[in-house]
C-alpha cells in the first residue's frame, strides 16, 4: 500500500520519483506488480504529467519495466539480481575508466582536469551525494555522450540509492581508485572497482532486507 498522506503533497516529478522509489524499495509495490499513472495520479491526487514522467525516470534507472499495456512492472530485486546489476555496473565504469587513460596519455590537457578533479575530491569527505557526482564527473571526461548517457541512467539509479545509504563510510571513495587511470594501472583499476561494487552491492540488499521481505 502507498503512502498516499505523503504522496498527496506532492506536485514535482522529482518529488514523485523520490516517493515512489522509497516504495518500491521499501517493499510497499510488490515485485511484479504492475502500476499505471492514472492509478498512481488518482492515489496521489495529483495530475498524471508528474506521474507520468516520474514513472519513465525509474524505467531509465532500473526499476521499473515497461509493458506493453502501457503500464510499469516493479522489477524483481532478489540478492542474485541484485548482484548481477552491481557486476554490470562495475564492468561498465571500468570499461569508461579505462577509455579516459587512453585519453589522457594522448591529450594533457583532458590529464590535468582528471587531475584536478582527483585534488578536489581528496580533501572533500565522504558523502553519498559527492561521491556520486564525483562518479559523474569522471564519466563526462570522456567527453563520449552516449557512453555518458547509458552509464549514468545506472550511476543515478541503484549506485545512487546505494550511496545515499550509507551513514558510516564503509567503502573507500573511488577518490583513491582514480590515480590508477593516471598511472594507466588497469590490474589495479580493476580490483579496486569490484571491491568497491560488491561492498554496495551488499549495502544495497541490507537496506532492502531490513526494509522488505527479500
Amino acid at each position: 500500500m502507498i503512502e498516499i498522506k505523503e504522496l498527496s503533497k506532492l506536485q514535482a516529478k522529482d518529488q514523485v520519483v523520490e516517493v515512489l522509489e522509497h516504495n518500491i524499495l521499501s517493499g510497499n509495490f510488490e515485485p511484479g506488480e504492475h502500476l499505471n499513472q492514472v492509478g498512481l495520479a488518482k492515489a496521489m491526487g495529483i495530475s498524471r504529467m508528474p506521474v507520468r514522467e516520474a514513472l519513465q525516470i525509474l524505467e531509465l534507472k532500473g526499476f521499473l519495466e515497461k509493458l506493453p499495456n502501457r503500464y510499469m512492472k516493479v522489477i524483481n530485486m532478489d540478492k542474485n539480481s541484485i548482484e548481477e546489476v552491481f557486476r554490470y555496473i562495475c564492468e561498465s565504469e571500468i570499461i569508461s575508466w579505462k577509455i579516459l587513460s587512453e585519453k589522457t596519455s594522448e591529450d594533457m590537457g583532458l590529464q590535468n582536469k582528471l587531475e584536478l578533479v582527483i585534488k578536489e575530491s581528496s580533501e572533500k569527505n565522504f558523502n553519498g551525494q559527492l561521491e556520486l557526482e564525483l562518479h559523474l564527473s569522471v564519466l563526462d571526461l570522456i567527453g563520449n555522450y552516449f557512453i555518458s548517457k547509458n552509464i549514468s541512467n545506472l550511476l543515478t539509479g541503484f549506485v545512487g540509492f546505494a550511496l545515499s545509504q550509507i551513514e558510516e563510510p564503509s567503502i573507500i571513495s573511488i577518490s583513491y581508485g582514480l590515480n590508477y587511470i593516471l598511472n594507466r594501472d588497469y590490474d589495479k583499476l580493476e580490483e579496486f572497482l569490484n571491491t568497491y561494487y560488491q561492498k554496495l552491492s551488499i549495502s544495497f540488499y541490507r537496506y532492502l532486507e531490513d526494509n522488505q521481505n527479500v
